[in-house]
């Protein structure tokens, strides 16, 4: 904790005077006035804590985030029986954390780790800000670390005497060379029946489909997924087409998304639920402003379009043929950061009710792949609702450019007469 930035009170840290503590010049011969109150740690590791802290003292640190993802912050900890110690922490001024209880080690040099779990940090440098809300506790060290899955075991019974298991590591990467697919409405494709909750994989080296996502088998069905993307982790965001009742999570809205950890997919699907992204507290409150696509950009952007037109404040406004990006700090049921205008769908020739865009993928090189509504006729490029284009941006934003091609043609490869609602791409 003795490594806080450079700048000195008010910039660097806020520590109040005469709390009987040695200030930081143990250490820092940079800090004039009483700094940071640092001590010789007792503990296995690190060379000083942070002691004798005060509510509303607080420390910055410079990060570098080299990938936009979920982290681990984990906090070394020591507070005797009977203290209370709390903090929170904040990435460039926003709170990230909530406030966090320290644990009671048993002494002020009892070290224990306390882990922050699932923390969004996106790429790129940032300030934290180890804010201390109630005295307690002292600090050893920070680490942030990419958080992981834990893995989920599956027992499976034999016939012998000896029961056995069989660990399923979750979430499992998804192959490539697959086009995923959800549809409107049910049907059969190469003999597998689906129906409009289930998610289809098409190989497009062999021709081959198979079922991907069976939605009745855990608990969805009877209820349209018309927006889902893949995580590089092999989880699944979905949302759907109306209010559901999700087991561990409970009633979710159409303008939520929830986040699917399978621990087996294809026609005997099983796995585990958690709420991912909560519209209503970002601004998606009216029925226009249902979610029915998405899809995950490499910086952690979180794009999606909507049924009707929206308006999610500051100057973020359009209809169901745009794309807006959303910039998490923070997910789950307290969902919290930032819209921007990401595609105007007018600017690229979506101009008609049946160019509404029903599904979208965005690859590697920011290529955006798309499934509409019904018919559509696409910068010169037409189509059907079972067919896939692809725009090359040349701009994006409140002044969208873009060259089309036809990438799929879903009639010639099964899917004749369905409006394709979602999809995600593995090259």
């Amino acid at each position: 904790m003795e490594d806080f930035m450079c700048g000195g009170a008010g910039v660097a840290f806020s520590d109040l005077t005469n709390d009987g503590g040695p200030g930081s010049g143990i250490y820092r011969s940079d800090v004039t006035t009483e700094g940071p109150d640092l001590q010789t740690t007792g503990d296995s590791s690190g060379t000083y804590n942070l002691g004798w802290t005060r509510d509303n003292e607080w420390v910055r640190y410079d990060i570098n985030v080299t990938e936009s993802r979920e982290y681990d912050i984990i906090v070394r900890v020591a507070s005797p029986t009977g203290n209370n110690g709390q903090f929170h922490i904040k990435i460039d001024g926003t709170d990230v954390t909530g406030t966090q209880n320290v644990p009671v080690t048993g002494g002020w040099q009892n070290w224990t780790d306390y882990t922050v779990s699932r923390v969004i940090l996106l790429a790129g440098t940032h300030t934290l800000e180890f804010y201390i809300e109630n005295n307690g506790a002292n600090y050893n060290y920070m680490n942030i670390v990419p958080y992981v899955p834990p893995p989920t075991n599956t027992p499976t019974s034999t016939p012998t005497n000896t029961p056995t298991s069989t660990p399923t590591p979750t979430p499992t990467q998804a192959p490539s060379g697959v086009i995923y697919v959800s549809s409107t409405s049910g049907g059969t494709v190469s003999g597998i029946g689906f129906a409009d909750e289930d998610i289809l994989a098409y190989n497009q080296g062999t021709g081959t489909w198979s079922m991907f996502f069976d939605g009745s088998d855990v608990g969805v069905g009877g209820g349209d997924v018309d927006a889902f993307t893949i995580l590089s982790d092999g989880s699944l965001l979905l949302s759907f087409n109306g209010s559901r009742n999700i087991s561990g999570v409970g009633n979710v809205d159409d303008s939520d998304i929830v986040r699917f950890i399978p621990s087996s997919t294809g026609a005997n699907t099983s796995g585990t639920f958690e709420m991912y992204f909560d519209g209503s507290d970002v601004g998606l409150t009216t029925n226009g402003e249902d979610i029915d696509a998405v899809t995950v950009l490499s910086d952690g952007r979180i794009v999606v379009s909507t049924v009707g037109s929206f308006n999610v404040g500051g100057g973020v406004r359009g209809d169901d043929s745009d794309l807006i990006a959303f910039t998490p700090t923070q997910l789950g049921f307290s969902t919290q950061g930032s819209w921007s205008f990401y595609f105007d769908g007018s600017d690229v020739g979506l101009t008609t009710s049946n160019e509404d865009i029903y599904g979208t993928w965005i690859d590697g090189n920011g290529d955006i792949y798309l499934t509409f509504r019904g018919g559509f006729n696409a910068g010169g490029v037409s189509g059907s609702a079972e067919d896939i284009v692809v725009c090359q941006p040349g701009s994006l934003g409140t002044s969208t450019s873009c060259q089309y091609t036809f990438y799929w043609d879903g009639s010639a490869n099964g899917m004749s007469g369905e409006t394709i609602d979602a999809l995600h791409i593995v090259p």
